[in-house]
């Protein structure tokens, strides 16, 4: 298989809600913490959870800032 699958849907064995837990902790504290110097992850995390829940539907930055208790500039 190739390097663009992720290891949950090759390996079985994984624990698809822990991987992408792990997953997006990492991505938050070593990519976007780090590089965007955010001190409040958590509005982050909540804001990919948003997000994600958005797949497919048309893109209103006010809902999304207000459901996620940002900034509309920030969103």
């Amino acid at each position: 298989m190739g390097r663009s699958i992720p290891e949950p849907v090759v390996d079985k064995n994984i624990d698809n809600e822990q991987y992408y837990a792990s997953y997006i902790q990492s991505y938050i504290e070593k990519d976007v913490k780090d590089f965007y110097n955010i001190e409040k992850s958590i509005h982050f995390f909540n804001f990919v959870l948003v997000v994600a829940a958005q797949t497919g539907k048309l893109l209103n930055y006010s809902s999304l800032a207000r459901d996620v208790e940002i900034d509309v500039k920030t969103a």
